[in-house]
């Protein structure tokens, strides 16, 4: 975990995080094949641009509804009518929207309306597709059908070149087993993008990203129980301190998840899930139930090696001395992208 100051860049220090992980030669990544999944927060040239280089890396990003991709423009071949022409040749081919159907879209921008027509990704014919079957976790049998697109392009943004970094789509939709009937209004549209994105394959894309969202419940129980959101100090080191203790705290929680104990009111054992664990022999338990029943594993422990030493009390504050008043800093907050722009024309001027 790392603090971002005012200056950094959430999406800059994602990647030289991961860079510095598949980098070490310390650790036991090799030559194995790595996944990175991530939000779609991170469907952005300047996070799958600068990842595109480590050879070992495949990342599965999630699409927003209704964005942009382009096939890969079609060769020209060399002729005497070629040599006629100037300007380098077409990378970006036919424009495709990631909508179930082709349909016009209308915008509105500075009180103005104008209508695009968004031509489907549907309306291409697919490089690949699955049809899978699969649970949800409150025991809903559904059908996957999984279909994908490969080599398919987005554009450069900031610098960050995407012109020879194709990528593959792979749409997910859920339905019904029984009634047939759609689980989710929107399909989920996934990026896989790498040099050896061949290698995962398709029935494994909606399977591996899935596994990004124990990251959530892990937010969630640290913001609710562990005051992760609500910690106020003046001092950055105080805070640091307190990441890294949250960092332990959690590892913890997770390491003892098969030795802690169910331990639940008298009224929740009767639920279907609690039941469930109950009949296992080592039921693998959440965050927030370990930590209701970690005390019944501590209780297994020796107490004396955690037990405070015992020092000598201090001497105090002498007659006389008075603290520093304490130092109040000016809040500071990130400007956006567009006024500093603004404000660079305006000196010019």
């Amino acid at each position: 975990m790392k603090r971002l100051s005012v200056q950094d860049d959430a999406i800059e220090v994602g990647v030289m995080q991961i860079r510095s992980l598949l980098t070490d030669k310390m650790l036991p990544f090799g030559e194995s094949l790595c996944l990175e999944k991530a939000d779609m927060g991170y469907a952005h040239a300047s996070f799958l641009s600068p990842l595109y280089a480590l050879e070992n890396l495949v990342c599965l990003v999630r699409l927003r509804p209704s964005s942009k991709v382009w096939q890969i423009s079609a060769a020209i071949t060399k002729s005497p009518d070629v040599d006629a022409l100037k300007g380098a040749p077409a990378i970006y081919g036919k424009k495709w929207y990631l909508t179930d159907k082709s349909q016009d879209k209308t915008y509105t921008r500075k009180g103005k309306s104008y209508t695009v027509w968004q031509e489907s990704i549907m309306d291409l014919p697919f490089s690949d597709s699955v049809e899978v079957s699969g649970t949800l976790k409150n025991g809903r049998k559904v059908i996957l059908f999984l279909s994908r697109w490969n080599d398919l392009l987005k554009r450069t943004k900031d610098g960050h070149n995407m012109k020879d970094k194709p990528l593959d789509i792979v749409r997910v939709r859920l339905q019904d087993a029984q009634s047939g009937e759609k689980v989710f209004d929107r399909p989920l549209f996934i990026a896989v993008s790498g040099k050896r994105k061949q290698e995962v394959p398709t029935s494994l894309v909606q399977t591996q990203y899935r596994e990004r969202s124990d990251v959530e419940s892990v937010y969630r129980f640290a913001k609710q129980s562990m005051l992760l959101d609500k910690l106020q100090t003046p001092d950055v080191k105080h805070l640091d301190n307190w990441l890294r203790v949250w960092m332990l705290a959690v590892w913890l929680l997770f390491t003892a998840r098969q030795q802690t104990p169910l331990t639940v009111k008298i009224w929740e054992k009767y639920l279907p899930i609690n039941k469930t664990k109950a009949e296992q022999n080592n039921p693998v338990l959440t965050m927030p139930q370990v930590r209701k029943g970690i005390s019944t594993l501590f209780a297994t422990f020796d107490v004396l090696p955690f037990l405070p030493r015992k020092y000598k009390k201090g001497k105090g504050r002498k007659i006389g001395d008075f603290q520093t008043k304490r130092i109040r800093f000016p809040v500071s907050k990130k400007v956006k992208k567009i006024a500093t722009i603004k404000l660079k024309c305006q000196k010019n001027e």
